[in-house]
């Protein structure tokens, strides 16, 4: 599994939620957070990387992010 996420998720990671995900990126699953919302787990068919599309607790608004394990 790669450690680096490949350039098509680095472009992504901090990039607002209405921003699609690019073309190697695969739903993986749909997980609960704390505060009663869901964050929205992908996996890069390129670079393994998971990326995670979730809400910004201050603001509300999604956004993507690296999902470290």
């Amino acid at each position: 599994m790669s450690r680096h996420p490949c350039e098509l998720c680095m472009r992504l990671i901090g990039r607002p939620g209405h921003v699609p995900p690019h073309a190697y990126l695969v739903k993986a699953a749909t997980l609960a957070t704390a505060s009663q919302g869901s964050a929205h787990l992908y996996r890069c068919e390129r670079c393994r990387q998971a990326i995670v599309l979730v809400a910004d607790g201050d603001d509300g608004h999604d956004q993507w992010k690296r999902f470290l394990t």
